[in-house]
């Protein structure tokens, strides 16, 4: 039996299959590329999405062969929805990646205020407008690679900046209490949950909180 008559025998099987077959396809791609650019580690996860392809490979040529596969079929429907109820699937938001990537955005959040005061003493107490212009401006202010997310998986170039600004207006001394300075753009660690947020004073000082992780206050820096 040739494919296409396969298609048009089973075509509601067939259908599904190719469904599922085009978003595990997609998620081990996603898989594949965490591993490779952010030392995401080799998981049963990514040996369940290989088998799950070649498993659905396996029904294609049995229906090629024109032989019964309906059982084969529901195992593949019983393969798909597996991963959402295993706990050998859950994702853990304590893994080193994760901690690695939190102080780091922690680091790059307070250089990204200590230049924003720097500009202001440079600019009559004015914040500026974005944060490009920490970088574009008469003088440099921090380094490109301070502005990106750690743990942003989708790299630019040229690198854009990974972090929400909030401080366009404010006035150096000037500034509210517990104001949202800074915070990560939704996306940046792609399936971890965290999102650092940067809380200023008036004072020159500030916290920042890391909400989904551990609600900690970094206060200690000044």
């Amino acid at each position: 039996m040739t494919f296409r008559q396969a298609l048009a025998k089973h075509r509601f099987i067939a259908a599904l299959l190719l469904i599922g077959m085009a978003i595990y396809f997609f998620l081990l791609v996603m898989h594949i590329h965490a591993i490779l650019t952010l030392n995401a580690p080799l998981s049963f996860t990514s040996f369940y999405l290989v088998f799950y392809l070649c498993f659905c490979c396996y029904i294609i040529v049995r229906m090629l062969q024109d032989k019964i596969m309906i059982y084969w079929f529901l195992a593949s429907l019983f393969l798909f929805c597996f991963p959402c109820t295993s706990p050998l699937f859950e994702y853990k938001e304590d893994g080193p990646k994760v901690l690695a990537d939190m102080p780091a955005c922690i680091k790059n959040m307070k250089i990204i205020y200590e230049a924003c005061i720097s500009y202001a003493d440079d600019h009559n107490g004015n914040y500026p407008d974005t944060l490009s212009r920490l970088l574009h401006g008469r003088k440099q202010y921090l380094a490109p690679e301070n502005l990106e997310c750690p743990g942003n998986w989708m790299k630019a170039t040229p690198p854009l900046p990974g972090y929400l600004y909030y401080g366009a207006g404010l006035i150096k001394n000037k500034e509210p209490r517990n104001y949202l300075f800074l915070e990560d753009k939704p996306g940046n660690h792609m399936r971890k949950k965290y999102c650092s947020k940067m809380i200023i004073n008036t004072d020159n000082n500030f916290y920042i909180i890391v909400p989904a992780v551990e609600c900690r206050a970094y206060d200690d820096f000044y």
